[in-house]
């Protein structure tokens, strides 16, 4: 078996046995079971949820304006989730495959900006825990998780006649400046 986990390369798996986390008997029983490679994913979705989520919003994002919008999504979803029943306070990682997305969203009370901020919030903290983007647990609860229809926002009501009345009063030196702002979206 330890042959078998190391051309697998499971070197979590490895670790977890090489601590004591796990057992011969349990790496049988999963040999059995055709399970021996998702051991360890197993173990680490039965960690506390809070906490290895708190863990995480220290070094979540490099930018801290990034950082404290996942603390604030966070707060809210434990809220809403607590509030919904469905995020008990002893939750694991594993609950998040469990929770009806949909209801939550119903719920939310807020922006659908906000509710895709949380979703990124999820998304994000599954890829860093998980290891890689295309992990089977954090597909399988993105996949569950929708997308909000956010406000298309306020659309400028000046007419081309306003932005040229705009440049004119300008400086001659930066009126070039405001016409290549507009051609490019800025």
């Amino acid at each position: 078996m330890i042959v078998k986990l190391i051309k697998a390369g499971a070197l979590e798996t490895l670790r977890l046995f090489k601590v004591g986390t796990l057992t011969i008997e349990d790496l049988v029983d999963a040999d059995r079971h055709g399970r021996l490679e998702q051991v360890a994913d197993n173990i680490r979705l039965q960690r506390s949820l809070a906490d290895a989520i708190e863990g995480w919003l220290p070094q979540s994002a490099p930018a801290k304006q990034s950082r404290r919008r996942y603390a604030t999504s966070w707060k809210r979803f434990q809220a809403v989730g607590h509030a919904t029943k469905q995020l008990p306070a002893s939750a694991t990682i594993y609950h998040l495959g469990r929770i009806d997305y949909h209801k939550m969203r119903h719920h939310w009370g807020t922006s659908g900006s906000d509710w895709n901020k949380a979703r990124a919030m999820l998304s994000s903290f599954l890829t860093t825990y998980l290891g890689h983007l295309h992990h089977p647990f954090r597909l399988q609860v993105m996949g569950r998780v929708p997308t909000a229809r956010e406000n298309k926002g306020r659309m400028p009501q000046e007419t081309p006649e306003d932005f040229w009345r705009v440049v004119m009063s300008a400086p001659k030196h930066a009126q070039a400046s405001y016409v290549a702002m507009a051609v490019l979206g800025v």
